[in-house]
Protein backbone atom coordinates (compact mmCIF):
# COMPACT_ATOMS: atom_id res chain seq x y z
CA UNK A 1 0.00 0.00 0.00
CA UNK A 2 1.35 3.35 -1.28
CA UNK A 3 1.26 6.24 1.63
CA UNK A 4 -0.99 9.06 1.33
CA UNK A 5 1.81 11.61 1.15
CA UNK A 6 0.98 13.01 -2.40
CA UNK A 7 -2.66 13.63 -1.18
CA UNK A 8 -4.62 11.62 -2.96
CA UNK A 9 -7.97 13.39 -3.33
CA UNK A 10 -10.29 9.97 -2.31
CA UNK A 11 -10.50 6.27 -1.71
CA UNK A 12 -11.80 6.34 -4.79
CA UNK A 13 -8.72 7.79 -6.14
CA UNK A 14 -6.35 5.59 -4.44
CA UNK A 15 -7.82 2.05 -5.19
CA UNK A 16 -7.17 3.26 -8.70
CA UNK A 17 -3.45 3.46 -7.78
CA UNK A 18 -2.82 0.55 -5.35
CA UNK A 19 -5.64 -2.24 -4.51
CA UNK A 20 -4.23 -3.01 -1.23
CA UNK A 21 -6.30 -0.38 0.64
CA UNK A 22 -9.52 -2.33 0.01
CA UNK A 23 -7.71 -5.45 1.70
CA UNK A 24 -6.20 -3.42 4.29
CA UNK A 25 -9.95 -1.58 5.12
CA UNK A 26 -11.32 -5.20 5.11
CA UNK A 27 -9.10 -5.68 7.92
CA UNK A 28 -8.55 -2.98 10.12
CA UNK A 29 -12.82 -3.24 9.54
CA UNK A 30 -12.76 -6.86 10.83
CA UNK A 31 -10.76 -6.32 13.86
CA UNK A 32 -13.08 -3.33 14.96
CA UNK A 33 -16.52 -5.75 14.33
CA UNK A 34 -14.87 -8.68 16.27
CA UNK A 35 -14.33 -6.66 19.38
CA UNK A 36 -17.82 -4.00 18.74
CA UNK A 37 -20.10 -6.27 16.81
CA UNK A 38 -20.36 -3.76 13.98
CA UNK A 39 -18.26 -1.11 12.56
CA UNK A 40 -19.97 1.89 10.19
CA UNK A 41 -17.60 2.65 7.32
CA UNK A 42 -17.89 6.22 5.18
CA UNK A 43 -16.03 8.53 2.96
CA UNK A 44 -16.24 12.22 2.15
CA UNK A 45 -14.95 11.43 -0.89
CA UNK A 46 -13.01 14.59 -3.01
CA UNK A 47 -14.21 17.06 -0.56
CA UNK A 48 -11.64 19.44 1.05
CA UNK A 49 -11.59 18.00 5.01
CA UNK A 50 -9.55 21.06 6.72
CA UNK A 51 -11.39 24.41 5.37
CA UNK A 52 -14.92 25.05 4.43
CA UNK A 53 -13.69 28.10 2.21
CA UNK A 54 -12.14 28.80 -0.98
CA UNK A 55 -8.79 29.68 0.14
CA UNK A 56 -8.62 25.64 0.66
CA UNK A 57 -5.43 23.79 -0.87
CA UNK A 58 -4.57 20.64 -2.61
CA UNK A 59 -3.47 19.47 1.45
CA UNK A 60 -7.23 20.27 1.74
CA UNK A 61 -8.24 16.34 -0.15
CA UNK A 62 -6.91 13.69 1.13
CA UNK A 63 -8.00 10.42 1.07
CA UNK A 64 -9.60 8.63 4.68
CA UNK A 65 -12.02 6.57 5.66
CA UNK A 66 -13.91 6.78 8.83
CA UNK A 67 -14.60 4.26 11.11
CA UNK A 68 -17.52 4.29 13.31
CA UNK A 69 -17.26 1.57 15.52
CA UNK A 70 -20.83 -0.08 17.64
CA UNK A 71 -22.20 3.03 15.62
CA UNK A 72 -26.11 2.67 15.06
CA UNK A 73 -27.27 2.52 11.51
CA UNK A 74 -27.68 5.73 9.88
CA UNK A 75 -29.03 5.20 6.40
CA UNK A 76 -31.73 6.25 6.48
CA UNK A 77 -30.90 9.82 8.20
CA UNK A 78 -28.43 10.54 5.29
CA UNK A 79 -30.55 9.32 2.03
CA UNK A 80 -32.39 12.99 2.25
CA UNK A 81 -29.29 14.65 1.33
CA UNK A 82 -28.54 13.06 -1.60
CA UNK A 83 -30.00 12.75 -5.30
CA UNK A 84 -28.40 9.77 -6.84
CA UNK A 85 -27.76 6.85 -4.07
CA UNK A 86 -26.28 3.25 -6.11
CA UNK A 87 -26.04 0.35 -4.03
CA UNK A 88 -23.14 -2.43 -4.42
CA UNK A 89 -21.93 -5.98 -2.38
CA UNK A 90 -18.55 -4.91 -2.38
CA UNK A 91 -15.81 -1.67 -1.43
CA UNK A 92 -14.22 -2.40 -4.63
CA UNK A 93 -17.52 -2.01 -6.83
CA UNK A 94 -18.54 0.62 -4.92
CA UNK A 95 -15.03 2.70 -5.38
CA UNK A 96 -15.07 2.02 -8.76
CA UNK A 97 -18.56 3.76 -8.76
CA UNK A 98 -17.38 6.91 -7.01
CA UNK A 99 -14.29 7.34 -8.88
CA UNK A 100 -16.69 8.86 -11.63
CA UNK A 101 -17.88 11.37 -9.15
CA UNK A 102 -17.12 14.44 -8.52
CA UNK A 103 -17.99 14.65 -4.98
CA UNK A 104 -19.40 11.36 -3.43
CA UNK A 105 -20.29 10.02 0.49
CA UNK A 106 -19.36 6.65 0.50
CA UNK A 107 -21.38 4.95 3.48
CA UNK A 108 -21.03 1.08 4.65
CA UNK A 109 -23.30 0.01 7.49
CA UNK A 110 -22.27 -4.12 6.42
CA UNK A 111 -19.06 -5.37 4.91
CA UNK A 112 -21.31 -6.08 1.93
CA UNK A 113 -23.39 -3.01 2.00
CA UNK A 114 -22.22 0.15 0.21
CA UNK A 115 -23.87 2.72 -0.86
CA UNK A 116 -22.09 5.63 -3.05
CA UNK A 117 -24.68 8.64 -2.69
CA UNK A 118 -24.11 12.06 -4.61
CA UNK A 119 -26.58 15.53 -5.44
CA UNK A 120 -25.45 18.43 -7.55
CA UNK A 121 -24.15 21.54 -4.85
CA UNK A 122 -21.39 21.27 -2.27
CA UNK A 123 -21.41 18.57 0.78
CA UNK A 124 -21.68 19.25 4.31
CA UNK A 125 -18.41 18.97 6.29
CA UNK A 126 -18.13 16.63 8.88
CA UNK A 127 -21.57 14.79 7.90
CA UNK A 128 -21.08 11.30 8.96
CA UNK A 129 -19.70 12.41 11.92
CA UNK A 130 -23.28 15.03 12.33
CA UNK A 131 -25.33 11.79 11.52
CA UNK A 132 -23.52 9.64 13.98
CA UNK A 133 -23.38 12.29 16.47
CA UNK A 134 -26.94 13.09 16.46
CA UNK A 135 -28.10 8.82 16.32
CA UNK A 136 -26.33 8.37 19.90
CA UNK A 137 -28.29 11.43 20.78
CA UNK A 138 -24.73 13.84 21.29
CA UNK A 139 -25.02 16.45 18.46
CA UNK A 140 -22.67 18.76 19.91
CA UNK A 141 -19.69 16.10 19.17
CA UNK A 142 -19.46 16.19 16.01
CA UNK A 143 -17.65 19.04 15.55
CA UNK A 144 -14.77 17.68 16.61
CA UNK A 145 -12.77 20.88 16.68
CA UNK A 146 -14.66 22.91 19.03
CA UNK A 147 -14.97 19.36 20.99
CA UNK A 148 -11.71 17.86 21.02
CA UNK A 149 -12.11 15.45 24.12
CA UNK A 150 -8.01 14.87 23.19
CA UNK A 151 -7.64 12.50 26.38
CA UNK A 152 -10.58 10.36 25.45
CA UNK A 153 -9.06 10.46 21.79
CA UNK A 154 -5.94 9.54 22.98
CA UNK A 155 -6.78 6.48 25.66
CA UNK A 156 -9.32 5.13 22.72
CA UNK A 157 -6.66 5.35 20.07
CA UNK A 158 -3.97 3.01 22.17
CA UNK A 159 -6.55 0.97 22.95
CA UNK A 160 -8.26 0.57 19.33
CA UNK A 161 -4.31 -0.32 18.12
CA UNK A 162 -4.41 -3.33 20.71
CA UNK A 163 -7.04 -4.71 18.36
CA UNK A 164 -5.54 -4.28 14.90
CA UNK A 165 -3.83 -7.70 13.75
CA UNK A 166 0.04 -7.99 13.06
CA UNK A 167 -0.22 -7.94 9.51
CA UNK A 168 -2.25 -4.61 9.33
CA UNK A 169 0.20 -3.09 11.80
CA UNK A 170 3.29 -4.28 9.98
CA UNK A 171 1.59 -2.46 6.79
CA UNK A 172 0.74 0.71 9.04
CA UNK A 173 4.19 0.86 10.30
CA UNK A 174 6.18 0.48 7.00
CA UNK A 175 4.01 3.28 5.83
CA UNK A 176 5.44 6.17 8.49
Amino acid sequence: MRSSVGHIRSCADAATRDLSIIHFTRMIRTALELKYGSCLLTEHGRMQVCKSDSTADAHCYHAHFLLFPGAPAIKDNARPYFAKISTHATLQEALATAEGQSEYFLFSPKPHQFFVMSRPGRFIRQFARLLVAEAIGLPQMADWARFPNREQAEATAANLRTLIPMESRALWEEKK
